[in-house]
């Protein structure tokens, strides 16, 4: 298969890019403090502690302390949040609110609530500065960087190369004439799996059996679902079979040497244990296998 041009020119990461990226990595290092110098604002995380009453008696489930009440997010009962607003941490006040006529708990639907309320303090998140020292501290072991510089060339790096192998992977594919009809069966299936992979983990993870979230979806059956999926399950395949295609003419590998040779570059970490552990040491290879590909197909185009 020939090589396809594409104009770099075209798909270089910008600047803005490039922060917005950095932006993200640093979000995930932010810590929590508590503020108590300020009143809350709507959009604040604020921290309460609330006892309600009906007609002066405490009600079950009307009483917390320690709550993180995002002002704003409308969890609470209507104006309860709002009377939050502009007061500063250490203050306690009522917050009179009336329950809806179609409360869920019967003997409270339409009735008046007074809940005293203490607002503790504010949460708010710090995102750190970025510096040398802090890419030390902080990526070096993992990824294997030391200053503001070397994280910057790799995310533009990074960046570059998703742009370049997207746009030209929908070149590849657009042009690739491929047959899906002759996988065996037991391939077919692997696919079907993988298509069934992600719904299965989020009915795991609730506590439901796949057939009642795909229900809970609006899917009759599975059937149904995997119906639906077929255009992206037939997708994957051709994608799969352009890269090993691509992988034999190109005489490419990725064996156990490649793996760790080359891990940090396309995964951005150092270690590679819990990637192993999650998904197997075959599919980070494959994975590593397809980005090596498309490095070489760039390093190819005019």
């Amino acid at each position: 298969m020939a090589a396809l041009p594409i104009k770099k020119a075209d798909v270089t990461p910008s600047d803005s890019d490039v922060q917005a990226r950095i932006d993200s990595l640093l979000s995930q290092y932010s810590t929590t403090q508590a503020v108590t110098d300020r009143a809350a604002q709507n959009g604040d995380v604020v921290n309460i502690d609330y006892s309600g009453t009906v007609d002066g008696v405490a009600f079950n489930g009307g009483t917390y302390q320690g709550y993180d009440l995002t002002l704003g997010s409308g969890s609470f009962i209507t104006g309860f949040e709002d009377q939050i607003v502009g007061h500063m941490p250490g203050e306690t006040f009522d917050v009179n609110v009336t329950f809806p006529d179609d409360y869920q708990a019967t003997n409270l639907a339409g009735k008046d609530a007074v809940f005293a309320t203490t607002l503790n303090y504010i949460n708010e998140d710090v995102t750190p500065d970025l510096t040398d020292d802090w890419v030390s501290s902080n990526l070096a072991e993992s990824m294997g960087m030391n200053n503001v510089a070397e994280l910057k060339t790799f995310v533009s790096n990074s960046l570059l190369f998703n742009q370049e192998a997207n746009e030209l992977y929908g070149q590849l594919y657009d042009a690739a004439e491929v047959n899906t009809d002759t996988l065996p069966e037991d391939v077919q299936q692997y696919f079907t799996n993988t298509v069934l992979y992600q719904p299965y983990l989020y009915a795991q993870m609730r506590g439901v059996s796949l057939e009642t979230m795909l229900s809970q979806a609006g899917y009759s059956s599975v059937d149904e679902y995997l119906e639906n999926s077929e255009s992206s399950k037939q997708s994957m395949i051709k994608q799969i079979l352009i890269m090993q295609a691509l992988a034999e003419k190109n005489n490419i590998v990725c064996d156990t040497d490649i793996l760790n040779a080359e891990f940090s570059r396309y995964f951005g970490s150092t270690d590679m244990t819990s990637y192993v552990n999650a998904y197997g040491e075959n599919y980070v290879k494959t994975n590593i296998l397809h980005d090596i590909v498309m490095q070489n197909q760039i390093d190819n185009v005019a």
